[in-house]
């Protein structure tokens, strides 16, 4: 699956969403709602990794709800959401960013220009 497949998927499945039995669907949120989300599961996500490698925490698997796969999970879910609601081509903006990055820092490069 390439990210904009990845992307669709996302979109198809948040669609269908709910928090029980409230009204809040999934896939209605803003951006500023996305990145707030986002930002929450970022933390998330360095509390996970400070655990795992700092303290040594064992990894958990999919079923542990902070288990560090989890919580990747969780930010690319949302990452993709919000290219999605503020019309971003993830793919296509990565590739753009790896060019500007291999233009910048490529090792290539700063070893024929010494």
């Amino acid at each position: 699956m390439d990210i904009r497949e990845l992307q669709h998927f996302i979109i198809e499945h948040r669609a269908k969403w709910s928090f029980g039995d409230s009204d809040k669907i999934f896939g209605n949120e803003t951006p500023e709602q996305l990145m707030l989300g986002l930002s929450a599961e970022i933390g998330e996500l360095a509390g996970t990794v400070i655990r795992e490698y700092r303290y040594g925490r064992p990894r958990g698997g999919m079923d542990d709800k902070s288990s560090l796969p989890n919580e990747v999970a969780d930010v690319l879910v949302l990452l993709l959401a919000l290219c999605n609601a503020c019309d971003v081509d993830p793919e296509e903006v990565l590739k753009n960013k790896v060019a500007m990055n291999d233009a910048r820092f490529c090792q290539e490069k700063a070893s024929i220009s010494r």
